[in-house]
């Protein structure tokens, strides 16, 4: 019998110090904090938003991601009390003095660790190269359209220059179909766009996407393999948004895996079954 992937418990902590923001939208704000943590305290990313669906999603598939190998940093449940920001993060912040929040973090995987985003800026020839070479790009297309992720952009990946590496973050639009205003856990075989594969798709051969499809069959055999009875076994989902079943949720994931590869193979334009 194969032994189940159990799924990493997700810490719950307070931000102990802000550093500043890096990127500010519409709906959220991700700041670099310090957390209070065990036996010492953790760089990350923090993304403050009230959209709590984006929360819940960020937690389930940075839990699944991890398990399945993918480079996915730690993440983090933070209780932040928005009256009583920093000054500093006051002033800066659209979502200052709007009470108690339940915000995700994600752990910096490297203290030298910097956007995708800003890697381009610094040396665009350097990172696409180093992007393009990347041996989980493959993974990474599969895993976005199990989860169904329609968004994959240069601001969703961290990179590492210790091992010239990349960190895949921002899962805030998964476990939905596109421009859908709620979750489409309803429907296994929700279509969306594959923000990945889209941007790359001019440069793969048919050997390419023959190979992509055999990866994503071996990922999601694994997929098979999740413990999904302990996806968020703390509570935090109800905590977060009391509405939300993690049963929905975990259904939702384990119903697809038997479809991502024939929605995968639609978009490369190649049959399932060879």
């Amino acid at each position: 019998m194969t032994k189940k992937i159990k799924l990493k418990n997700v810490p719950y902590t307070i931000v102990s110090t802000y550093f500043g923001r890096e990127h500010s939208g519409s709906q959220a704000e991700t700041w670099k904090v310090s957390l209070r943590a065990e036996p010492r305290s953790v760089n990350a990313y923090i993304k403050l938003t009230n959209n709590y669906r984006q929360t819940i999603a960020e937690l389930a598939c940075a839990q699944v991601g991890k398990a399945l190998g993918l480079n996915i940093p730690d993440c983090y449940l933070v209780y932040v009390d928005t009256d009583n920001l920093p000054e500093k993060v006051k002033k800066e912040s659209m979502f200052a003095n709007r009470g108690e929040m339940l915000a995700f973090a994600s752990g910096s995987p490297d203290p030298d660790v910097m956007s995708f985003e800003r890697l381009l800026a610094v040396d665009n020839d350097k990172a696409n190269a180093l992007f393009d070479a990347w041996e989980h790009l493959d993974l990474i297309i599969a895993f976005d359209e199990w989860i169904a992720n329609p968004d994959r952009t240069m601001c969703n990946y961290l990179f590492s220059p210790s091992d010239n590496d990349f960190w895949l973050i921002d899962h805030g639009s998964a476990l939905t179909g596109d421009y859908m205003p709620r979750w489409a856990l309803h429907d296994t075989k929700v279509e969306t766009h594959n923000a990945l594969y889209e941007s790359i798709a001019h440069q793969k051969e048919l050997n390419d996407k023959y190979e992509m499809k055999k990866k994503a069959t071996t990922l999601m055999s694994k997929a098979h393999n999740v413990d999904f009875d302990s996806l968020d076994a703390s509570g935090f989902y109800k905590m977060i948004d009391n509405n939300v079943n993690v049963e929905d949720i975990a259904k939702f994931l384990q119903e697809r895996i038997d479809y991502s590869v024939e929605l995968l193979c639609q978009k490369l334009g190649i049959p399932q079954l060879v």
